[in-house]
């Protein structure tokens, strides 16, 4: 049997959106992140915000990412980062949902994504599945599973119950996806 191994990279298209009461709006609205930073000095300390911005009305928020960090201790490549506006630092920053969840009424679920594959899916035979999430999306398995396999999740359960989609031991299927997990699925002829 022809053993494929397929690495599989799952993209967000977009960052987490934090639920909270909008000043402006006088209702709970979806925040979302600028990609932008607000950096104060004041002697010899330093803050820094992420700024999100209202849905409805792009009134702003800032959501602290370091408080009082003293001059001498700060990581200078970091703080270019912060006064450039650095998308990548942006979006490390973003993705921190459990601390944005502390501050919040919550994180919206379900963030879009894309799937990269480093190759074409074989027509039959063993097939790992490495996936790989730079970002915790929050998707589920089987979610993911079937938009890779091309399958209804009704179709996948059966190929859950019949044993040809084999998760990693301790991932199941309902579980959130990984930063890596490993997932085996024996395709057959009639796929």
């Amino acid at each position: 049997m022809c053993i494929t191994t397929l690495n599989v990279t799952i993209i967000p298209l977009e960052t987490p959106k934090a639920l909270r009461a909008c000043n402006r709006c006088k209702t709970v609205t979806p925040f979302y992140s600028s990609g932008k930073f607000r950096v104060n000095a004041q002697q010899k300390s330093i803050d820094v915000w992420l700024i999100y911005k209202c849905e409805r009305c792009d009134s702003t928020w800032n959501v602290p990412i370091r408080s009082r960090v003293h001059t001498g201790t700060l990581d200078q490549e970091l703080h270019v980062k912060w006064m450039t506006n650095d998308p990548e630092t942006a979006w490390q920053a973003a993705f921190r949902t459990d601390s944005l969840r502390r501050m919040c009424h919550g994180v919206v679920p379900g963030l879009p994504y894309r799937l990269e594959l480093d190759g074409t899916l074989p027509e039959q035979g063993e097939l790992k599945l490495a996936l790989a999430c730079k970002y915790p999306i929050d998707a589920r398995l089987d979610k993911v599973l079937c938009d890779i396999l091309g399958l209804s999740r009704s179709r996948l359960a059966r190929w859950v119950e019949d044993g040809r989609v084999v998760p990693e031991p301790g991932t199941g299927l309902h579980s959130k996806v990984a930063e890596r997990t490993v997932v085996t699925v024996y395709l057959p002829e009639d796929h």
